[in-house]
This record gives structure tokens, C-alpha cells and sequence, in this order.
């Protein structure tokens, strides 16, 4: 069996397992208290107040992006970010971290279930995507679509464009079931959906994005308004133009929109005719390459048709990894880092030492301390059995360490594909550029500046120590000699790190949550419990302080008006 197929039915095995475990758990509930328990299942789609465009565009837009860069207009991607950035102003409280402390298992439930799903239905990847955009069409993301019928209103369910079409509310219902039993009370069915759409547009092969949570489930819906906001398929296309323009869009943004529809399946009482007539089809199509301009070479669609299953390939070994060794998501971020820094992100770092030349393997920053060779090698062997003398170690490395990210509850961002790798590499090199730890901050912040990056980037840099772990050689000095340092710190991290001996000793970076990208070691930095040295400055401390008030946190990021939970 090959490698990749074997981590994907290990992780469908583990979600089997978690939906077995929650319908014991379920019943035993049950059992104890009927009536708490079915109010409990009864109120998942309750509780939502929030204004249709902002939840709307979110999401929508992100798809947009995709469509665009994979075209490569840098016109309308920045265009794009214009638009974007109009809906952040007005997002309110909506932030990837909503649940990050009440639900830190929410999207390993979600994957773990649209694994198993999408699995055993490839078809529900693309059902799931368009129950989302029928729910976020009519009155915003707020999960509206999903009730039933009910002596005071007529839901969108029967609606003309959904009636005896829309798919996937038992996954919705499976995946909220399982967060009941885990976080009761906390996560919106709204939140569920949004997540499940993007994870199954993932799986099945496209791109991946940061998901802003925090909706409020709807308690009412409204047939008339699904029927008079969703574009039906005989829609003409001036039609089709004004239903997304009264939702913000343009017609270049229905077109690249439209590429949904690379998954899926159609009735056969919808021909193609539905998309409007020959010229209106014709018309899309004239639009849709105004789109396909250059941008250069590196571009996320690089591997689109030579390589297809490229970053499938790539998360779900990712994902397998993560999962027995959560240390490796650091390791592979830091491994990337390490090669971009001396020479571009080449993959020279990967180089064993030859005849000609040193690589940088043994150079001092990376001796005895980079990890993750062996996680990018077994991806590039499944690579290459798919898509031989096709993908560059240079963008397996940079996928694995974005995926490694998300996969520890931190951001996941689109990568630019198409990076050749390097055929030489130089120890002296990665000894002159690389960062040591004894650097003091006036070094560090040249070596930032050689790179095109400034003091506050460094600083925003630095927050990746949130995750991993290190040797005591490298903080031992800190913590026996530096009088910037919290003495009871200090203390617990001598304990396992001696005055002389036990050089590799591992000790985690944050002490909080070791294991998931936050911004907490930011705050245990201003408490100066950290295992890194602390270089001070007036100005450094302003910008740790300015990164530890900003990043996403449950208590900025929750909405003024709190649920009834």
C-alpha cells in the first residue's frame, strides 16, 4: 500500500473511531438527562445576529483569490486585496482564534470528519461548497439554510434552487454532534459550515485558507428571500450579474466564482442550457481569460495540471506527521526558514556534503539541531511515483511548512509554486547569514535588514518560537547568567538543564501551549519567561508589546454582544 494512502486511511480510521465514540457518549447523555440533551441538539442552529455582506465576502472572496492568482493577474489580485480589505473593516469580531481557548479541537474534528466524508464521497466536497454558498448568498454565513420548517416560518430548504438538490446536512449535523460532546454550547453550526466547505475544497485538491470564526447561528429563515437572492440555472446573464453585483461582486468576480464548478455533479433536468445560452457561455468564457495574465513564474496553479495532487500529497503526510510527532510542525517551519535564509528558498538545505563543496547541514546554526529531512524525503518519494521529475524539494519544503502551521491551529496562506532547487550549497554561507543565538540585537536586526526586513517584521518573526522546542545548550547561558530572566522560570528550566552537561536536554519554547501556533509566547516574553535570550531595547519592547495586544486571542476576538451560552 502506498505511503500516502495508508496516513489517509489512518486518519478516516481515527474519525471512524471519534464518530463511534460519540454515539456511546451520545446515548449515555441521553440517558442521564433526555430533556437537557435534546434542548442541547435542539439549539444548533440558534444564535445568530451578524450583517450578510461582511460573512459573506469573507469567505467567498478567498475562493476569488485562488481563482485570480492561479490565473495570474497581479491587477486583479490586488483589486482583490481592495476588496478584502474593505470587508475586514467591517468583519467586526470575527477571527481564526475565536475557539481557540473554548474549542481548541473544533478543526482537527471538522478535518477529521471531511476526511472520512469526502473518502468515502468525493462528490460531498463539492455538495458541502455549495450548501455554503446557498447559505451565504441569501442572508450571510449564518447557517439560515440549515432549518427545518417550523409553524412560524417556511425555510430555504424548499426553495427552488435548493428543493431536492442541497447536500450534506447529516455531515453538518455529525460534525456538531461530535463539538457538543467536546465543547457543549460553544461552536456555531454557521463556524461548522464554513469550516467544512473549506476542508473539503481542500481534499479534494484546492487550495486551503484561514477561516474567520465567530458567526452567530440564525434562528429564523426565509423561503422568499432564498428564491429572490439565489441565481437559478435558467437565469440569463444580465441576471446572473445583478444578483451578485446587489452581493458586491462584479462580473470577473462571478466568472472566477463560477470555477466552483470544477467539482461536483449536475441533474440532468439542469442541461447545460442552464448556464444562461451559447453567447452568454461565450461571454463568461471571454471574461474569465481578461483574468489569465501573467504574474512571472512562481504562481500557486504552477503544478495545476503537471502535478494535480501535489499538496493533497503533501497534507496528508503533513497530517500523519503532526499527528505522531506535533514537535515536527516546528521543525519543518524552521527548517524552511533556515534554508530561505541563506540563498532563497532553494532547498540547498537539504544538500549532503559532496566532493566540491560543504553544505549547510553541518553549518553551526544547523548542526545536530534541523529536523524533518525524512518527512520531506518520503514526500518527495510519493511525489515522484505520481509525478515523476515534476516538483522541486524546494516547494515540497515550503508546503509542508505552511501545512505544519496549520495543522498546530496557526494560519495557512496560499504559496507560490515553481521554485527550481539549488544544486550546490555552502557552509560558509549559512555560518555568515543564519541568526545564532548568542546574536546580540543590533546583529540581529542587520541580518533581518540584509534580508529586506525590518525590526517590527523580525519582531512578528520571532512569534514562531510559540511552537517547538529547545536544546539546553542554546538557553542554558540565559538561564544561569542573564538578570533579565523571571527567576522562578529560570529555576523550573535549570531542573532539566544542568550548569554543565545534558547539551541536547529539550525544553519547550512556550510553556503554555507548546503545541499550537498563539501569540503566547509574546506575553511570556514581556513576563520574561522564555527560554530564547531577551535582547531589550525601548523599541523592541514597544513592538513584542504591540504583537502580543494584536494577535487574535479568544478575549479580543469575541463580538461586544456574547451568545446566550
Amino acid at each position: 500500500m502506498k505511503p500516502w494512502l495508508a496516513s489517509g486511511l489512518l486518519m478516516s480510521g481515527s474519525a471512524l473511531l471519534l464518530r463511534l465514540h460519540v454515539t456511546v457518549k451520545l446515548r449515555a447523555i441521553m440517558e442521564l438527562d433526555s430533556a437537557c440533551s435534546s434542548e442541547q441538539l435542539a439549539c444548533h442552529y440558534k444564535y445568530r445576529s451578524i450583517s450578510s455582506l461582511p460573512s459573506h465576502l469573507d469567505s467567498i472572496l478567498r475562493l476569488y483569490t485562488y481563482s485570480v492568482a492561479m490565473a495570474g493577474s497581479v491587477e486583479s489580485f490586488l483589486k482583490l486585496c481592495c476588496l478584502f480589505c474593505l470587508v475586514a473593516t467591517s468583519s467586526g469580531q470575527l477571527s481564526p482564534a475565536f475557539y481557540s481557548r473554548t474549542c481548541p479541537t473544533l478543526q482537527t474534528i471538522v478535518s477529521l470528519t471531511m476526511r472520512t466524508t469526502v473518502l468515502l464521497d468525493p462528490r460531498m466536497g463539492a455538495s458541502l461548497l455549495r450548501l455554503f454558498f446557498h447559505d451565504c448568498f441569501v442572508n450571510g454565513c449564518d447557517a439560515s439554510v440549515l432549518l427545518d420548517d417550523t409553524a412560524t416560518f417556511t425555510g430555504e430548504k424548499n426553495a427552488g434552487p435548493n428543493a431536492n438538490s442541497l447536500r450534506g446536512f447529516d455531515v453538518i449535523d455529525t460534525i456538531k454532534t461530535a463539538v457538543e460532546l467536546l465543547c457543549p454550547g460553544t461552536v456555531s453550526c454557521a463556524d461548522i459550515l464554513a469550516l467544512a466547505a473549506r476542508d473539503g475544497v481542500a481534499l479534494l485538491g484546492g487550495p486551503s485558507w484561514t477561516v474567520a470564526l465567530g458567526r452567530r447561528d440564525a434562528t429564523t429563515a426565509s423561503q422568499s428571500a432564498a428564491n429572490s437572492n439565489l441565481p437559478g440555472p435558467g437565469s440569463s446573464l444580465s441576471q446572473l450579474i445583478a444578483a451578485f453585483a446587489a452581493k458586491g461582486l462584479n462580473a470577473r468576480d462571478m466568472t472566477a466564482l463560477s470555477g466552483a464548478h470544477t467539482i461536483g455533479q449536475a441533474r440532468c433536468t439542469y442541461p447545460v442550457a442552464m448556464a444562461v445560452s451559447v453567447e452568454s457561455f461565450v461571454k463568461l468564457c471571454c471574461l474569465f481569460c481578461l483574468v489569465a495574465t501573467s504574474r512571472g513564474q512562481l504562481s500557486p496553479a504552477f503544478y495545476s495540471r503537471s502535478c494535480p495532487t501535489l499538496q493533497t500529497i503533501v497534507r496528508q503526510t503533513m497530517r500523519t506527521t503532526v499527528l505522531l510527532d506535533p514537535r515536527m510542525g516546528a521543525s519543518l517551519l524552521r527548517l524552511f526558514f533556515h534554508d530561505c535564509f541563506v540563498n532563497g528558498c532553494d532547498a540547498s538545505v537539504l544538500l549532503d556534503d559532496t566532493a566540491t563543496f560543504n553544505g549547510e547541514k553541518n553549518a553551526g546554526p544547523n548542526a545536530n539541531s534541523l529536523r524533518g529531512f525524512e518527512v520531506i524525503d518520503t514526500i518527495k518519494a510519493e511525489v515522484e511515483l505520481q509525478c515523476p521529475g515534476t516538483v522541486s524539494c524546494a516547494d515540497i519544503l515550503a508546503l509542508a511548512a505552511r501545512d505544519g502551521v496549520a495543522l498546530l491551529g496557526g494560519p495557512s496562506w496560499r504559496v507560490p509554486l515553481g521554485r527550481r532547487d539549488a544544486t550546490t550549497a555552502s557552509q560558509s554561507a549559512a555560518n555568515s547569514n543564519l541568526p545564532s543565538p548568542a546574536s546580540n540585537l543590533s546583529q540581529l536586526i542587520a541580518a533581518f535588514a540584509a534580508k529586506g526586513l525590518n525590526a517590527r517584521d523580525m519582531t512578528a518573526l520571532s512569534g514562531a518560537h510559540t511552537i517547538g522546542q529547545a536544546r539546553c545548550v542554546s538557553f542554558r547561558s540565559h538561564i544561569y547568567n542573564d538578570a533579565n530572566v523571571d527567576a522562578g522560570f529560570a529555576s523550573q528550566r535549570q531542573r532539566n538543564c544542568p550548569s554543565s552537561g545534558g547539551d541536547n536536554n529539550l525544553a519547550p519554547l512556550d510553556v503554555q501551549t507548546p503545541n499550537t501556533f498563539d501569540n503566547t509566547y509574546f506575553r511570556n516574553l514581556i513576563a520574561l519567561r522564555v527560554s530564547t535570550r531577551i535582547r531589550s531595547s525601548s523599541t523592541m519592547e514597544r513592538r513584542t508589546r504591540w504583537c502580543s495586544s494584536t494577535a487574535p486571542t479568544p478575549e479580543l476576538s469575541r463580538p461586544t454582544s456574547r451568545r446566550p451560552w
